[in-house]
């Protein structure tokens, strides 16, 4: 790891703490030169996000000037190479090889991104909610069900969205709490196929 990268990565201004999260990432496994070479999988497992978040990240990174991709082959796979532009310096004075930063610091800011993340797209998902009870609760069941790696947030968003539009038109008291629907796991629920099977029977 690099001090001067995470130094550097802790100051810069970012879309979203997701892509804060991503560049201290980068940032904790790059060379003295800012070249790192971790994989999307690896990342998105670290990050608790799905791929196509880390995807998301690092195309906002890229579109920021903070990192370049090349594509490197060992004659079987290809896999991207970050490059982390620490010349370029936003909002802040031009000192940052002079900034001290320790590995533990390193790890508190990592785990403070992670948590600040969390918070961002728990409101996102508060939002879809068809039944918005119990909100503290909600939060706690989500927190863990993406900590435990159960699920990630754009699954979660999508089955939550299935589930929403499978209750429309229900009466409040017939539709699950967030928590509850979180920790029973209901979006394991084949809510396609049971409207499926309803609409036969009434057919029938």
């Amino acid at each position: 790891m690099s001090f001067q990268a995470m130094a550097w990565a802790v100051k810069q201004p970012t879309k979203s703490t997701g892509t804060k999260l991503v560049l201290l990432m980068l940032a904790n496994y790059a060379d003295e030169n800012g070249n790192c070479y971790p994989s999307q999988a690896h990342l998105a497992k670290i990050c608790h996000c799905s791929r196509q978040s880390i995807n998301k990240y690092i195309s906002d990174l890229v579109e920021l000037g903070f990192v370049n991709i090349t594509k490197k082959s060992n004659g079987l796979l290809v896999h991207n190479s970050y490059n982390l532009k620490m010349t370029i310096v936003k909002n802040i004075d031009n000192a940052v090889s002079n900034v001290k930063i320790s590995s533990n610091q390193c790890q508190n800011i990592g785990q403070n991104t992670i948590i600040n993340t969390y918070t961002d797209n728990f409101d996102e998902f508060w939002n879809i909610v068809p039944r918005k009870i119990s909100k503290t609760q909600a939060r706690k069941a989500y927190l863990k069900a993406l900590k435990d790696k159960k699920i990630d947030h754009i699954s979660l968003m999508r089955k939550m969205k299935e589930y929403g539009k499978s209750v429309q038109g229900k009466e409040q008291q017939f539709v699950l709490h967030p928590s509850t629907w979180i920790n029973q796991c209901r979006w394991e629920d084949e809510l396609d196929s049971k409207i499926e099977r309803g609409k036969n029977w009434l057919a029938g």
